[in-house]
C-alpha cells in the first residue's frame, strides 16, 4: 500500500524525500521504504528528521472584547476624521475652491457622515491588508487570519471591509452573530473568509480594560447623540 508524502516535511526535507523516492525505484513509497527514505534524508542533511512542534491554538476573542476593540478603532477614526475635515476646510477655503459655510445644516451633516464612513472603511481596509490587525485588535493581542490560519492580504481585506457594509445594511445583525457561534465569526468574516484569533494568551486585565473602554465610548456616543437639538 502506497503512502502519501508526509505533508509535515519542510521544503528541504521534502526535496530529499522526492529524491529518495526516485532512488528507490520510482515506484512510489511504501511503508517498508519510509525508513530508508529517512536514512537518505539524514545522509543528505546531516540530521535526522524531527517533527515540528504544533503551533499553540488559542480561543478566538469573544463578542464583548471584539466590540470594545471596534469602539476604540471607531474613536481613532473620529480623530482622523476631525483632522482631515479641518485641514480640508482650511485648504479649500484658502484656495477659494469651496466653503463649508455655504452648506445648510442638512447638507453639512450628510457631508460629515459620508466622509466619516469613507475614512472608517478605508482605515479598516488599509490596516487589515497591511498588518492583519487594527489598533483595537493590537490592544487585545489579536490578529485577522484566513480560515487556514494564514496572513490575510488586501484582497481578503477588501471583502472583509465590504462585509462591514453588509452588516450595517442588516442593522448590525452581521456583527451580533459573533456572539452566537463557536468560532466567533461575523458576517464580514464569512464574506472575507477570515477569522480573528489571539496571537498568544491575553491577560484578563487587558480584555477587561478594552471592554470597559468600549462601554465608555458607546455611552459617550449615545450621550452626544441624545443631547443634539
Amino acid at each position: 500500500m502506497n503512502a502519501p508524502l508526509p505533508i509535515f516535511l519542510d521544503e528541504s526535507r521534502h526535496r530529499c524525500l522526492v529524491m529518495a523516492k526516485a532512488s528507490l525505484g520510482n515506484k512510489g513509497l511504501n511503508m517498508d521504504a519510509i525508513p530508508q527514505a529517512f536514512e537518505f534524508i539524514e545522509e543528505e542533511t546531516g540530521e535526522g528528521w524531527k517533527p515540528k512542534p504544533p503551533k499553540p491554538q488559542f480561543d478566538p476573542p469573544g463578542f464583548w472584547v471584539r466590540a470594545g476593540a471596534f469602539v476604540i478603532d471607531y474613536y481613532l477614526c473620529i480623530f482622523l476624521h476631525y483632522g482631515i475635515m479641518t485641514a480640508a476646510d482650511y485648504l479649500l477655503r484658502k484656495w477659494g475652491i469651496f466653503d463649508f459655510d455655504s452648506l445648510d445644516d442638512y447638507e453639512f451633516d450628510i457631508t460629515v457622515i459620508v466622509c466619516m464612513y469613507i475614512i472608517l472603511l478605508f482605515y479598516f481596509f488599509l490596516v487589515q491588508g497591511l498588518w492583519g490587525r487594527t489598533l483595537g485588535k493590537t490592544l487585545i493581542n489579536a490578529k485577522i487570519v484566513t480560515t487556514a490560519g494564514e496572513r490575510i492580504a488586501f484582497f481578503r481585506s477588501f471583502w472583509r471591509t465590504a462585509g462591514y457594509l453588509a452588516s450595517l445594511f442588516l442593522f448590525g445583525v452581521g456583527f451580533l452573530v459573533v456572539a452566537f457561534n463557536r468560532n466567533k465569526t461575523g458576517l464580514h468574516d464569512w464574506i472575507g473568509g477570515t477569522q480573528v484569533v489571539y496571537c498568544s494568551r491575553t491577560a484578563l486585565w487587558r480584555k477587561t480594560a478594552v471592554i470597559a473602554a468600549g462601554w465608555l465610548g458607546a455611552g459617550f456616543t449615545i450621550y452626544l447623540a441624545s443631547s443634539q437639538p
